[in-house]
């Protein structure tokens, strides 16, 4: 149950917000520069957990 509510308050707070951020839908170079650092972001959390 502890999972379902955290899955929707990050879909909720975090990616709708994210996914409709004017400045992300107007350019697909700063959309794929987003990508990469959120990538490199969770890359370095998996990591240091190793």
């Amino acid at each position: 149950m502890t999972a379902l509510v955290l899955a929707y308050l990050s879909k909720r707070f975090v990616e709708d917000p994210v996914r409709r951020w004017d400045v992300l839908t107007g350019s697909t170079r700063l959309t794929f520069a987003a990508m990469v650092l959120g990538l490199a972001a969770v890359g370095l959390a998996v990591a240091a957990l190793l």
